[in-house]
């Protein structure tokens, strides 16, 4: 949708720029952190330890 109804080229390519931001951000295609942003943040072991059921 256009930022401005008036004048169809106001258009943010949002689609084609979520590539950069998520390469900026340190995340994958998927929207998600990678390996090295995780080690970088200091909890590289997230997602892999065991996990205990909430009920």
């Amino acid at each position: 949708e256009p930022q401005d109804p008036q004048r169809p080229e106001t258009i943010v390519p949002l689609a084609a720029m979520l590539g950069g931001y998520y390469r900026c951000r340190g995340w994958n295609e998927e929207g998600a952190p990678t390996a090295k942003k995780l080690k970088q943040l200091g909890i590289e072991t997230l997602g892999t330890e065991p996990t205990v059921p909430l009920v």
